[in-house]
């Protein structure tokens, strides 16, 4: 099935077939299995088999997008979202993984209008997913000791060319170095995050944590939130226009 949006080609149908890193013989047999089960049209079969390696430990991008699949074709449009969701965390800048997540959110039947974060601030994002917390840590060596390299050159370097060689270049890797630390660290700590959810049961949003506050607004299923507090039984959170309220912990899901 083709879909046209936002400038991609939707391939819903199209499922990962990648190895899970490390997998056992058994578990890769059993994705494939459920890979079959989909392009079969067997969902709930194959929504069965990708929980059960889940809960075993094997969580990726290629499973977690396999079972967003299975489940927009069974119309669970929230967990669908929710999948897609982890998928995208796990392998942030995969353009069919943000494409047929965005199919999904078209479903949700909200009314909240996403506020955009500043400028510099989605151009930061962008730039710390380039590369994984390792990648960025390796990169963070090479130019640690890029680094020490242009200092030795600029401290005991032969002539006047060299010193000032060594300096500018030196000063180059440092703040390069500088900032990979900054970016490897963002990065860690939004994959690491587990303040964002998805709304998985109709519900309202509360001025306070309890159901005899005012109701503010209705969530649908499928609506991501941002945790930002929590009171018992209760998560205040921020929605996607910045607005704030309180939810009932058992409406939602943590990404």
């Amino acid at each position: 099935m083709l879909k046209m949006l936002s400038g991609y080609f939707i391939i819903i149908s199209i499922l990962w077939t990648i190895p899970v890193f490390g997998a056992g013989q058994d578990a890769m047999q059993r994705f494939e299995k459920a890979n079959q089960s989909y392009k079969d049209n067997d969902y709930l079969s194959a929504i069965d088999i990708y929980n059960e390696l889940l809960k075993e430990g094997w969580r990726t991008a290629e499973l977690e997008y396999n079972l967003g699949n299975a489940y927009f074709q069974t119309n669970e449009i929230g967990l669908a979202v929710l999948h897609f969701e982890r998928a995208k965390q796990l392998k942030p800048g995969d353009k069919l993984i943000a494409a047929n997540l965005d199919l999904a959110r078209n479903k949700v039947e909200s009314d909240i209008i996403e506020v955009p974060d500043f400028v510099l601030l989605r151009i930061w994002n962008s730039v710390s997913t380039i590369l994984s917390p390792w990648g960025w840590m390796i990169l963070q060596v090479l130019l640690c000791i890029a680094s020490l390299i242009s200092i030795y050159m600029w401290r005991f370097g032969h002539g006047r060319r060299d010193r000032i060689i060594g300096f500018v270049t030196g000063s180059l890797f440092l703040l390069l170095f500088l900032l990979a630390l900054t970016a490897g660290h963002w990065r860690a700590n939004n994959m690491d995050s587990a303040n964002d959810g998805i709304v998985l049961q109709q519900s309202f949003l509360y001025s306070g944590p309890d159901e005899r506050s005012d109701q503010l607004k209705s969530l649908p299923i499928g609506e991501k939130v941002e945790v930002v507090d929590k009171v018992g039984e209760w998560y205040k959170v921020e929605l996607l226009n910045k607005e704030k309220g309180w939810v009932s912990s058992f409406s939602l899901e943590f990404i």
